[in-house]
């Protein structure tokens, strides 16, 4: 059980990481802002 919740967990970082950098690459597409992650 442990091993199945570590890689949800898992999974679910890669998703955030994914989201927020697909996020960002939006926003630097319109000339918003260039902010780093």
């Amino acid at each position: 059980m442990a091993k199945v919740l570590v890689r949800f967990q898992q999974e679910v970082l890669l998703w955030a990481m994914y989201l927020k950098l697909q996020r960002n690459y939006i926003i630097n597409n319109r000339g918003e802002t260039n902010e780093f992650i």
